[in-house]
């Protein structure tokens, strides 16, 4: 994959209104965090950036976020998505040492919940 890319995904049940505070709180981070600078352990400094993320209309509620970190040399940017099925969340990061792609995510991200639209559906069928 182009820079390293890896793209991580977990599957966690919580009280859907726990979800949806922690989904809002992420909405709050492009304001609250937009732009910093971050020292590293000897002292180099990083531009931080903190931006939205467009997703697609998958599950009840969403969010997304894209963290960039760039120091001398490089660049790290990391897409961080949560969203909400019922009582389910999906979280996932897509990150790579270069511009994640955003079909990457958002293929990711609306498959998933589809996916896991569809074994819910079938766990209540079987009960």
């Amino acid at each position: 994959m182009a820079g390293g890319a890896q793209i991580h995904y977990r599957i966690t049940s919580h009280r859907p209104a726990d979800i949806d505070t922690a989904l809002a709180w992420l909405g709050t981070l492009p304001d609250a965090c937009g732009r910093f600078t971050a020292r590293a352990d000897r002292g180099a400094l990083r531009d931080v950036r903190v931006t939205g993320l467009t997703l697609p209309e998958a599950g009840d509620a969403r969010q997304g976020l894209r963290v960039t970190v760039r120091a001398e040399d490089a660049v790290l940017t990391v897409d961080l998505v949560a969203v909400r099925l019922g009582d389910d969340a999906i979280s996932l990061t897509n990150g790579t040492l270069a511009e994640p792609a955003d079909d990457a995510t958002w293929t990711a991200v609306g498959t998933g919940a589809e996916r896991l639209a569809e074994v819910r559906r079938q766990g209540r069928a079987q009960v």
